[in-house]
């Protein structure tokens, strides 16, 4: 256990440079807790949640769309949090508040870290908000009621609107936006497929998330597998991958269609 004046933080010991990201990339260290100045919180982290885009942060990188995480520095991102003790009027001891936060058991938050995340959450990046009262347990504000949430709400039903008896494709449809779009699809009336990574996940899709059917994009017979559940391809692709998978899929789509580029992870 740590001291009342100290904590153990996640820090990234060295880039990935391209490689899978291992443990070996990372170390939890022991770091002090300095005094609390004004206009600064003390928090401890409840629930963190590792997202693709920091993959591209830990690379080593100088030209991804985010400044890369300084080494030996506590890595930082979306998490929950409650406050403990506060020097800033507008943040109350025992309030739960989401936003961008260190990987440690207990940090000192002072708004100082502007602009590095401000292409993932707007604005300078800083802020952190009240937890939304719909968010129970405190982790949903990570998924369903936070920010992927938001972006699967708005990609389906103001952009791709899909309609009863179309066709809805998701790529990364196991993944925290595809998930929820695809769900939000079929409430929708669509009919509904996922493209996963695993034939695990696929069973998630169809037999948990009420997916009509899912494909493995790993397989080598994906075109066939393709055509044989969508016949006149896609009404609607909601693209969260890119790469040599969409242009798989943009080889059959129907005309006129719907694509809702949301993210190109794989590139």
């Amino acid at each position: 256990m740590v001291s009342d004046r100290a904590t153990r933080v996640v820090v990234l010991k060295k880039y990935a440079n391209g490689t899978a990201i291992t443990e070996s990339h990372f170390s939890i260290e022991p770091r002090p807790l300095p005094e609390l100045a004004e206009g600064e919180i003390l928090l401890e982290t409840l629930d963190l949640s590792p997202d693709p885009y920091m993959r591209g942060r830990m690379m080593g990188l100088d030209n991804f769309y985010l400044p890369q995480l300084p080494l030996d520095e506590a890595i930082r991102g979306f998490g929950v949090a409650r406050v403990i003790s506060s020097g800033n009027s507008e943040y109350k001891p025992g309030e739960i508040v989401y936003g961008i936060v260190e990987w440690a058991e207990r940090s000192v938050w002072n708004g100082r870290h502007k602009n590095d995340l401000s292409a993932v959450v707007g604005g300078d990046g800083s802020g952190l908000k009240p937890i939304s009262a719909y968010a129970r347990p405190y982790a949903r504000a990570l998924d369903v009621v936070g920010i992927t949430g938001i972006t699967a709400y708005f990609a389906v039903t103001e952009v791709a609107k899909p309609r009863p008896g179309e066709t809805t494709l998701i790529s990364s449809a196991a993944g925290s936006v595809g998930s929820i779009a695809g769900q939000i699809a079929k409430l929708r009336g669509s009919r509904v497929i996922g493209l996963a990574g695993s034939d695990e996940k696929c069973r998630v899709l169809t037999e948990r998330l009420g997916f009509d059917a899912a494909l493995n994009y790993r397989s080598s017979s994906l075109e066939a597998l393709l055509r044989e559940v969508m016949p006149k391809g896609p009404d609607v692709y909601i693209d969260n991958v890119g790469g040599a998978l969409s242009q798989t899929v943009m080889l059959q789509m129907r005309w006129p269609a719907r694509v809702v580029d949301i993210g190109q992870i794989s590139t």
